[in-house]
């Protein structure tokens, strides 16, 4: 990081973002669960199972693809995106919607001639406070089975938050006093049509439905092929904190170039971004979501024996 060409202080913030989009998720969650052995899966199965959605919802769907995918795969890649399923003000669950759980925004800001950085992210309710939230609600014995399989759900889409880069950066500066919203007011001009940052991060890795889960696990495990060797150092420890900072020097370092990504706070003159931007992004997004589902199984690994 070039820390002469900025000045990075790190705050949070209450800003409304969304998330990786259903694709991403479904990818973490296929990762994770062949992290688990097979009595693991079982107890994750029967957890989900609980689930408000999983009998007249999940369980109908899953008829239709259930020779091609096991149920607890299933089940976990269906649950990923329960917590942005229910921000929608018609959805049955929507009291359950917590948007301020999704991120955790450390303030980004590029300055010549300093190189000071401070970190502040101490403000709860945030994503690294609600991963650790979510793991304890789980584990505790004296919550109904429905609760906690909705807090598994939210665990297994909240992992993935952390590791998508902007849920965890925005920046501020003369255009965006008030922050850029993790990078949706930020556009940028990736082909002939403009969009914001934050949208096309969230797609990195393609559009996909829940109907699509046994194509999604497909690929998921190409890019556990592709991408393993990539993420060889990394630790796998339990470390929401750590994994939000990994994030933001993402999002400072790959995502806004160390400052030298051009943008737009108008659509109608978004800057065309630089060759191989799309590229590269796919690529760290692809070890994004190894990461997050390879420590998401290790999550469960840790907790298992409280089911």
């Amino acid at each position: 990081m070039k820390k002469n060409l900025l000045t990075i202080l790190l705050l949070v913030l209450a800003t409304p973002i969304f998330a990786w989009n259903a694709k991403g998720h479904m990818t973490v969650a296929a990762i994770a669960y062949n992290q688990l052995d097979s009595i693991q899966k079982i107890q994750v199965t029967e957890l989900l199972k609980s689930h408000p959605d999983y009998k007249d919802q999940w369980a109908v769907e899953y008829k239709n693809i259930k020779n091609d995918l096991e149920l607890g795969q299933y089940l976990m890649m269906r649950a990923s995106v329960w917590p942005d399923e229910i921000k929608n003000r018609n959805n049955p669950n929507k009291k359950y919607s917590r948007p301020e759980w999704h991120y955790i925004t450390y303030k980004i800001k590029f300055e010549t001639h300093h190189d000071t950085t401070q970190v502040d992210g101490n403000v709860e309710p945030n994503v690294v406070w609600a991963i650790d939230h979510s793991t304890e609600m789980i584990k505790d014995n004296t919550q109904d089975q429905a609760t906690r399989a909705m807090y598994m759900a939210w665990l297994i889409h909240l992992i993935g938050d952390v590791h998508q880069p902007l849920h965890c950066g925005s920046i501020f500066d003369a255009s965006y006093p008030k922050g850029d919203k993790g990078g949706n007011g930020f556009y940028v001009k990736p082909s002939s049509s403009s969009v914001n940052l934050h949208a096309l991060w969230d797609g990195a890795l393609g559009r996909g439905k829940t109907k699509d889960a046994v194509k999604i696990k497909n690929q998921s495990a190409l890019i556990t092929q592709n991408q393993s060797q990539a993420i060889s150092g990394f630790s796998l420890e339990y470390n929401p904190r750590k994994w939000s900072i990994e994030s933001f020097d993402h999002a400072v370092a790959e995502v806004h170039l160390n400052g030298d990504l051009k943008g737009s706070t108008d659509k109608t003159e978004a800057p065309s971004l630089p060759d191989q931007y799309t590229k590269d992004m796919q690529t760290l997004s692809e070890k994004r979501c190894l990461l997050a589902g390879k420590r998401l199984g290790t999550t469960i690994n840790n907790f298992i024996s409280y089911l």
